[in-house]
């Protein structure tokens, strides 16, 4: 199905069984389907914005109030490339089996044993409603709520970046607690994005990419060795990979995100003092079961800020523990099954997946957007906020900036 002939089944029927699917009798009077962020600028789903006035009965049923709703609404990509490799990694059904299967039990195991806990029974994604298509994902719209995106150009700072490990850490843990209740559950999420079956498609990615990368490398003065380095990379990559995203044998896994990067982190803050209080992740189509160092080498390389990386790496590993453990704790599961050392352990043996990550997403990430405007996020064109620049206004970062210092690390880890 085309997006024109999605877009026309958005209708007033749909919305109001998508309503009496949530067990909410109501009346749809008025409703608006649009785009949700600029063409293109979605690669593995199209996205729509639907905003919704309906009348529902009071509570006395004597008759009606108006209120309005609005949703986003995703479904696959209608171009042949990225509809292919939706296809093959099993994208679009991934996500649906996260929001109606994996999420809930997470949810439930929290709402049974954190009673008290306000902190840990925040949601930790948006809401999602079912609809009774398989094409189709549709999810609350956190825009109106309030939550906002940052600047991927200027990466996080030290407070974002730890409040998104804390959540991490805390995501994880739920996860451990899924897996120990309901084995089944874990035992059915497979790599579907790094194996020997799609390995052409991934190859043909991140040499598209690694040559961007080294063309950009070869414009720098006493850096142009690094660019066929980088190149030579290309073959070995994928079978490191391939390798590298299986769990660790005789250690704990998790259920990693697996795209933890800042256009897939909303932040909420609090109205009164300016802190962030709620953090939604978003886009889940890639999560593996497998080391939880894998989403902490993509989050760090991808969305943290460089100097705070490298200058608070060991307080930033900390905190995710942290609030990993105690949530463990708080689930009833035994904290002490995953130490602090071998999490320092697994972080670095992995590294080399943070040396790809960022070596083919990079480019991708600091990439200007096809239209002048920053609408152009996973989850409906949520606004850019500048909140975190309050006190820093940071500059927007550069490959250049990033990588003079990171190639000659790599080279020192063998990795070039």
């Amino acid at each position: 199905m085309t997006n024109e002939a999605a877009h026309s089944r958005l209708n007033q029927e749909f919305f109001e069984r998508l309503f009496r699917h949530n067990e909410e009798q109501i009346t749809v009077i008025g409703c608006e389907v649009k785009p949700a962020v600029p063409k293109g600028n979605n690669y593995l789903g199209t996205l729509y914005r639907a905003s919704i006035e309906y009348k529902i009965l009071k509570l006395d049923n004597t008759e009606y109030r108006t209120e309005n709703h609005s949703f986003i609404i995703k479904i696959p990509p209608d171009t042949e490339h990225a509809l292919q490799y939706c296809n093959h990694i099993n994208a679009f059904c991934r996500e649906s089996i996260m929001y109606k299967i994996i999420l809930p039990e997470m949810y439930k195991i929290v709402d049974e044993t954190a009673t008290t806990n306000r902190d840990l029974r925040k949601r930790l994604t948006p809401r999602y409603f079912y609809c009774g298509e398989e094409d189709k994902l549709v999810l609350e719209d956190l825009q109106p709520l309030g939550y906002v995106m940052a600047d991927r150009y200027r990466q996080l700072d030290l407070k974002h970046a730890t409040a998104v490990l804390r959540a991490l850490g805390r995501f994880h843990a739920m996860s451990v607690a899924v897996h120990q209740r309901e084995p089944s559950i874990m035992a059915n999420v497979r790599e579907e994005q790094f194996t020997e079956d799609i390995k052409d498609i991934e190859r043909d990615f991140i040499s598209y990419r690694y040559n961007l990368l080294a063309s950009e490398i070869e414009k720098w003065p006493g850096f142009e060795h690094y660019a066929n380095k980088i190149r030579e990379n290309i073959e070995v990559s994928l079978d490191k990979l391939i390798e590298i995203v299986k769990p660790t044998v005789g250690s704990l896994s998790v259920l990693n995100h697996g795209d933890c990067w800042v256009n897939n982190i909303l932040f909420h803050y609090d109205s009164d003092c300016g802190e962030i209080d709620a953090i939604k992740f978003i886009d889940f189509q890639m999560y593996r079961f497998s080391s939880p160092a894998l989403d902490l080498q993509f989050f760090m390389y991808t969305s943290v800020r460089e100097e705070i990386r490298t200058k608070h790496l060991e307080a930033m590993l900390r905190e995710y523990y942290d609030q990993f453990s105690s949530t463990l704790k708080t689930l009833g599961c035994d904290p002490d099954c995953y130490s602090f050392q071998q999490l320092k352990r697994e972080f670095e043996e992995k590294e080399y997946f943070g040396f790809i990550t960022v070596c083919s997403k990079m480019t991708l990430v600091l990439e200007e957007p096809l239209v002048l405007q920053e609408e152009n996020s996973e989850y409906g064109g949520v606004k850019l906020h500048d909140h975190q620049y309050s006190e820093d206004k940071g500059q927007k970062t550069s490959i250049r900036e990033i990588f003079e210092k990171l190639l000659p690390y790599f080279e020192e880890k063998g990795f070039l």
